[in-house]
């Protein structure tokens, strides 16, 4: 019993804080591993001294960034469709099913998807990375992307693009080795920032995909682009009061990808190297209503000493102090 009580007070604890900051029970498992050493040794020079919580305002797709969606995939009135029990979602598909466009007003995303442009067995005039970047940047207006709402890179006004890719290896048969190996599509991703603040997860969460296939025809849109407006300015937390709220078990962890999970029992200490902050944004649901307090979180990028090897670890935190300073 008197586990059990432990842990109810520790999850009291990290509820109640969660319920002053970003959802983070959403990016990772809860950080119960209290009792380890921690030690602080990332800078804190970049970080800003306070930072906004937003609130989301009633978003809406305009009527040209709707027509030129509607321009790019050719479709006609006849293509459009209707989506039982979303009547103001916008849903068009071409006879063929292979063009399709599905647009959610409310929750300002948008999500065109060409298959004929992106076949994997066809690797002509794929764009290089620079060549995707100047192509995915020359079609942000017809989207309604604002510039000064994308992340940049440190230190710099230049945008910083993310990209991906699409590879496909070829068989004649099963058993017999690839006759070749095609890069069939580059998509350039642009995160959208909030005072120089980047979403974090990906541009479902915020922020615009351009993927290109062959030729260089656009296979894929994916824009998550919500009205914000600025609520309460919070001052950010000193790293002591971050280190506090992971000793109390309010922060999360996860591993980084090409790692498995530590061996949290034989954990010794874990040394933070870097700290960055991020807004948490959730990506659209069709069941689930919008977002609507748009918070900042802090990652820490840290190595646990397990005694036997170093682990590379990440940590979310909240970054904000309890009370705001307006």
């Amino acid at each position: 019993m008197k586990g059990i009580s432990v842990l109810i007070v520790v999850l009291t604890a990290y509820l109640t804080c969660f319920g002053q900051n970003a959802p983070l029970e959403q990016l990772g498992r809860p950080f119960f591993q209290t009792n380890i050493n921690l030690i602080w040794n990332a800078p804190t020079n970049h970080l800003p001294r306070a930072l906004w919580v937003y609130r989301a305002l009633p978003s809406e797709v305009s009527p040209a960034v709707i027509s030129n969606l509607l321009a790019l995939g050719s479709f006609t009135t006849r293509d459009r469709k209707k989506v039982p029990g979303y009547p103001h979602t916008i849903s068009y598909a071409d006879p063929s099913g292979k063009r399709t466009l599905w647009i959610v007003p409310e929750w300002s995303d948008i999500r065109y998807r060409d298959s004929d442009a992106d076949d994997m067995k066809i690797a002509e005039g794929v764009p290089d990375k620079q060549q995707a970047f100047e192509l995915a940047t020359n079609y942000l207006s017809k989207l309604g992307i604002e510039h000064s709402q994308l992340g940049r890179k440190p230190d710099s006004f230049e945008l910083r693009p993310y990209f991906n890719e699409g590879k496909a290896m070829l068989y004649h048969h099963k058993g017999e080795p690839a006759y070749a190996t095609n890069l069939h599509m580059r998509g350039v991703v642009l995160m959208r920032a909030l005072d120089g603040v980047e979403f974090y997860g990906g541009s479902a969460r915020g922020g615009c995909t351009i993927e290109f296939g062959h030729h260089s025809r656009i296979c894929q849109i994916d824009v998550a682009w919500r009205k914000f407006k600025r609520d309460k300015l919070y001052a950010v937390a000193e790293p002591e009061k971050l280190l506090k709220w992971i000793r109390t078990g309010t922060a999360v962890w996860q591993s980084s990808p090409e790692w498995r999970s530590p061996d949290w029992s034989s954990a010794r200490k874990m040394t933070i190297t870097k700290v960055t902050p991020f807004y948490y944004g959730e990506a659209r649901s069709e069941f689930d209503k919008p977002q609507n307090r748009i918070d900042p979180f802090a990652q820490l990028e840290a190595t646990l000493d397990t005694g036997k090897t170093n682990f590379p670890i990440l940590v979310n935190c909240p970054i904000l102090e309890e009370k705001p300073l307006r």
